[in-house]
């Protein structure tokens, strides 16, 4: 599964990256929004400086220049009848009503044309003209009955005086236009700025749009890949159970082998499945599944001829597509199989190539061989792998076992001999020398006597060398099945059969409680009374033999463990010597 986890953590790693795109997309919406909200406003504020423009204009064009028009109409009347010479009180009305109406322009301009001070002074001007010269001297000229004289320079004075309005009427007509110009010039501004605000806001939309859409791909892109990794991880999990359970099912080895080729061939889409043995440039197959092919098990062809030469070149895992892109096949190892695409990998078993395991198509693949294809072949070829390496064990364990048996056959052969072939000889060289000594012991010299006595001591040392070999031979090929005993009466068993020995050396035995064990009771026997002689044989000289025999309950371990120890004061032996004295027991 190494691919898949692989794969996996790659995806893990990406979410940092959807997260920021996550981020900067929320930054980007804010950001998108207030600069909407900005660019709103200053519209706002654009229309409103528009139509207070607009306003000002509105009210110059139907308020002041409408009361500059009465003020004209009531001097021309006003003038009319003093040139007719009217009655006073006509000249007294129409005075009134010039009066009211010039104090109405001027209460106008005062409230809507902030921005034309020159207008304003003019009109000041005109009205306090009226106010302290004209209408005055028209109330004097009434009061007093005028004379002709007067009402001259009254009409002279309200001829300039409509002089001055007309002139002011000009004045207001370009003011007019002037704030028309104003209002143009701001309702352009206005739909230029309107323009380069939908203009900024189309980019932005645009951008903002784009981002989604981006943002919106890596997402579904993110979300196919994390469903394909889910049915990759899936298909791998199944994969492994089918294989478990192959592998946990109490067959043959070679039907479990038929099995897992079998499921590989299916689980990859392929039609054939082998596994080879390869020795030098020969290709043979030991187990395949080819239910379409003519393809059985103790085929072989040449290595060459495959591209399983190309796998164990590269000792790893080989996965071909399109073979006609590596190599061309003319000549395909078995005539009923032309492979159009490959995946193998080499079993390697106890360090050494054994072979390969193979999965052939005649189908082209249309896509690469994945990262858990690969890994489903490395792990059954590893399952593979091991599964030989047991069975070589195996084999190797039983051809040893059977070479044991031999020896032990050929052990109690050699036991057999040495009891009756060895042993007679033996017991005549014994007869004869103490026939020798009995009858011709007395016409010997010494040296003869010498002669005799050390041949028969050398007689009973052959006989008591046999006699160990034998029941070296009983211990290794005569085992009784194990039973309980207790150990302080087999030690008390020896000590009764060497109680001569232990007495004749002054020996001293200590023995501490034993405890009751599973054992075969012949060989603990033989194995105490060894132990201890020998403790006797080989002691000190001037110094008592001493043994001392002790045990210990080892508690530690899952497994209860007891553990008997044997010490002596003997002259000991050299550690580099242990194999050679003990390799026999």
């Amino acid at each position: 599964m190494i691919g898949i986890e692989q794969y996996t953590d790659k995806l893990l790693k990406n979410r940092p990256y959807f997260r920021v795109s996550g981020q900067l997309l929320a930054g980007l919406s804010t950001v998108l929004l207030l600069t909407i909200i900005v660019l709103v406003v200053l519209m706002l504020n654009q229309t409103q400086s528009l139509q207070h423009n607009v306003r000002i204009t509105e009210r110059m064009v139907n308020t002041d220049i409408h009361a500059l028009d009465q003020v004209q109409r009531e001097l021309l009347r006003l003038h009319i009848a003093l040139m007719n010479d009217s009655e006073h009180t006509l000249i007294d009305a129409q005075n009134d009503l010039v009066t009211q109406h010039i104090d109405a322009i001027a209460g106008a301009y005062d409230e809507s044309i902030l921005d034309s001070e020159v207008i304003i002074n003019r009109i000041d001007t005109l009205v306090n003209e009226w106010e302290t010269d004209i209408e005055p001297f028209i109330q004097d000229f009434l009061d007093a009955d005028g004379d002709s004289v007067s009402r001259d320079i009254l009409i002279t004075m309200i001829t300039d005086m409509e002089v001055g309005i007309n002139e002011l009427v000009t004045d207001v007509e370009d003011t007019r236009r002037t704030q028309g110009t104003v209002a143009n010039n701001a309702a352009t501004d206005v739909v230029r700025n309107a323009q380069f605000t939908l203009l900024g806001l189309a980019f932005i939309t645009i951008g903002y749009i784009s981002f989604m859409v981006i943002a919106m791909l890596s997402y579904l892109r993110f979300d196919r890949q994390r469903e394909q990794a889910n049915l990759q991880l899936q298909l791998q999990e199944d994969r492994l159970r089918s294989l478990l359970k192959v592998a946990t099912q109490a067959n043959i080895l070679s039907e479990q082998f038929d099995e897992v080729v079998e499921q590989g061939t299916k689980s990859l889409g392929m039609q054939v499945g082998i596994i080879s043995r390869v020795i030098a440039d020969g290709y043979i197959i030991l187990h395949a599944y080819a239910p379409e092919h003519a393809i059985a098990d103790g085929m072989s062809c040449d290595l060459d001829a495959t591209l399983c030469k190309r796998t164990i070149e590269s000792a790893s895992i080989l996965a071909v597509p399109d073979i006609s892109s590596v190599m061309d096949i003319t000549s395909p190892c078995f005539d009923t199989l032309m492979p159009k695409s490959y995946i193998g990998t080499p079993l390697t078993v106890n360090g050494r190539l054994y072979g390969t395991l193979s999965f052939v198509s005649e189908e082209q693949r249309d896509t690469a061989f994945s990262e858990s294809d690969q890994d489903f072949v490395q792990i059954m070829a590893e399952w593979i792998a091991i599964s030989l390496e047991r069975q070589q064990n195996r084999d190797e364990l039983a051809t040893y076992a059977s070479n044991l048996e031999k020896s032990n056959v050929e052990l109690e052969q050699f036991a057999y001999a040495a009891s009756h072939d060895l042993q007679e000889p033996l017991r005549k060289i014994q007869t004869f020398g103490s026939r020798l000594e009995s009858k011709y012991g007395d016409k010997l010299e010494g040296r003869g006597l010498e002669y005799l006595t050390r041949m028969q001591s050398a007689a009973g040392r052959m006989q008591a060398l046999i006699q160990d070999l034998l029941s070296l031979s009983r211990v290794t090929t005569q085992a009784q099945p194990l039973e309980k005993i207790d150990l302080n009466d087999v030690i008390d068993e020896v000590l009764v059969d060497i109680e001569v020995q232990v007495s004749k050396a002054n020996a001293e035995i200590c023995v501490s409680e034993l405890p009751i064990i599973e054992a075969d009771k012949t060989q603990m026997r033989q194995l105490f009374q060894n132990l201890i002689t020998n403790a006797i044989k080989f002691a000190r000289e001037d110094i008592p033999p001493s043994v001392v025999i002790e045990s210990q309950l080892h508690t530690s371990t899952a497994i209860l463990e007891v553990e008997i120890s044997v010490s002596d004061n003997g002259i000991g032996f050299e550690p580099r010597y242990a194999e050679r004295i003990f390799s026999v027991f």
